[in-house]
Order: structure tokens, then C-alpha cells, then sequence
């Protein structure tokens, strides 16, 4: 399934079943597991954070990552560290 098809998908369902899907999709996580799921400290993480080098959203002042865009932060922080040995 394509992405486009997915996001027609969810359009094409009532309101009360895109807010449901759309967040049971994701995955969210607490600062302490999003540090145990990238393998770093908890306060490494929160000091990322702060510099903006970590995706991540607010709640308030509560802070969530979510581990499919961890996933995509880790994958693209790998692929360019591939790119710079192949120089």
C-alpha cells in the first residue's frame, strides 16, 4: 500500500476514526524511553531537545517522541554518516 493510498484512506473515514487511527498508528514515548530506545542518557536527551538536534512534540511542557520518526531520524543520521565515508 502506497502512502498516498493510506491518506486516502484515512480521509475517506469519519472524523471520530481518523483522530483514533491517526494516533494508534504511532507510537508515543516518555523522554526516559525515547533515551532507552536511542541508547543515551536521560539527560543527553533532554539536552538534544533543548538544542532542537531531536524530533520531537509538546504537550504543554510535557515532552513526546514518537518511535516511527525516531526511526526515520536514526535511519537518515546513519545514511550520512555512510555518505561522508564514501567521499
Amino acid at each position: 500500500m502506497t502512502e498516498e493510498t493510506r491518506k486516502l484512506q484515512l480521509l475517506e473515514r469519519p472524523l471520530a476514526n481518523k483522530e483514533e487511527t491517526a494516533v494508534s498508528q504511532r507510537t508515543r514515548m516518555l523522554p526516559q524511553e525515547a533515551a532507552a530506545f536511542i541508547g543515551c542518557g536521560y539527560d543527553k536527551l533532554m539536552k538534544d531537545v533543548r538544542a532542537g538536534m531531536i524530533p520531537h512534540y509538546r504537550i504543554g511542557r510535557r515532552v513526546f517522541f514518537t518511535k516511527e520518526t525516531l526511526n526515520l531520524w536514526i535511519d537518515n543520521l546513519e545514511m550520512r554518516s555512510l555518505q561522508g565515508k564514501a567521499q
